[in-house]
């Protein structure tokens, strides 16, 4: 469980000017660096605008490392033109500050703001979700990042953050928000009208700090990516039943007390039936893939960075053979009620052997994997 932040930090940052703060050495040992992970993508929903398919989806971004991420700008122009000079600055154990030139950013148009580009890239693969082919892919260039959520089991008090004013950016033990219905939080799946993506199976992934510009204590893909299973689907091919046209009939005006006549059909026929529609496919559907748990839109997850408690009568399922031990996301399952005593033993994530899956659900703990443990 997260704790909304309701009131700014306590502790305000002292940014020196990159002209009298010493540049940070990568290798020092003394920097206490931010380490930046994303979570699984969450809200996530298909939206058509006439033939144009947006992925919506709210992205949230970790900060679990050793000092807070803070990022001052300065505009500045130069043979680009106009734009934003980004330095990190990284606080170190004897209370220094040192700084780390992240680049220049070039101000777009009628977006004269402190910025910074490619602060994450949201991917959309197919077959697996870090090697496979990117059949969709979008910068997220970042205006503001604020400590909009404080981590369970943090005890840190925040730091001061104004988008505005001062240096932007995300304390230990927080994290920045962005919601699905914020500007740049989509994927045009027909960004190129020749070559849209098709329907089918994907993973949406979100990567942080996808080129090293920003300074961290660890920078690994596969372990700081925020993964989520969806399935699109594709424009409808299928045309409409044609509606059948009204026949115009002749008017009867019958005498009072007159049978009301019935139309004559030739023998053998049968009334002609008004054509029913098909069903329309649903437009986001959750593959089964291993050591992915995917989040339904909406829904939070449970255990690992969220520690959110189920509701009574379920309870927390990992991906199997994870346990939840490496900070999986899991998510909130029906106990069962009901269980077949002929199915397969299996081992639950409590060490247990359980004679059948459904016992193991019932017991409120993940499969650790087939056969007896």
């Amino acid at each position: 469980m997260r704790m909304r932040v309701l009131a700014a930090g306590v502790l305000s940052i002292v940014c020196a000017t990159s002209a009298l703060a010493d540049v940070c050495n990568p290798n020092d040992l003394t920097l206490l660096k931010p380490d930046l992970v994303a979570e699984a993508p969450s809200k996530i929903r298909l939206l058509t605008r006439g033939r144009v398919r947006e992925l919506l989806f709210t992205t949230t971004i970790d900060n679990v490392g050793d000092g807070p991420l803070v990022l001052d700008g300065q505009t500045v122009s130069g043979a680009q033109g106009a734009g934003t000079r980004v330095t990190q600055i990284v606080r170190r154990t004897n209370g220094t500050t040192c700084t780390h030139d992240v680049g220049f950013f070039p101000f777009g148009d009628g977006e004269e703001r402190f910025h910074i580009d490619d602060f994450a890239e949201y991917q959309l693969r197919l077959d697996d979700p870090f090697t496979g082919p990117i059949v969709a892919r979008f910068s997220k260039t970042e205006f503001c990042l604020l400590n909009i959520v404080q981590l369970r089991g943090s005890r840190r008090a925040p730091d001061f953050f104004d988008c505005d004013e001062g240096p932007m950016g995300i304390s230990v033990g927080f994290a920045n928000e962005e919601d699905s219905q914020a500007p740049g939080q989509a994927l045009n799946l027909d960004a190129n009208p020749i070559t849209p993506v098709p329907a089918g199976d994907y993973f949406l992934v979100i990567v942080v700090n996808p080129n090293g510009a920003i300074l961290e204590k660890t920078s690994n893909t596969p372990a700081d990516a925020g993964v989520a299973s969806v399935a699109v689907g594709g424009h409808s091919q299928l045309p409409r039943a044609p509606r059948p046209r009204p026949t115009r009939r002749p008017v009867h005006n019958p005498q009072p007390g007159s049978p009301t006549p019935t139309p004559s059909l030739p023998p053998g026929s049968t009334p002609p039936r008004t054509p029913i529609p098909p069903t329309p496919t649903p437009t986001l559907t959750r593959p089964v893939h291993p050591g992915v748990i995917v989040l339904p839109p909406g829904h939070e997850g449970c255990g690992g960075n969220k520690n959110k408690i189920c509701s009574s009568g379920e309870f927390c399922q990992f991906p199997e053979n994870r346990c939840g031990l490496v900070g999986d996301t899991g998510i909130c399952t029906p106990m069962s009620v009901i269980c077949d005593p002929t199915a397969a033993a299996v081992c639950g994530c409590d060490g247990v052997t359980y004679r059948n899956d459904c016992e193991r659900q019932r017991a409120g703990t993940s499969r650790a994997h087939q056969g007896p443990c």
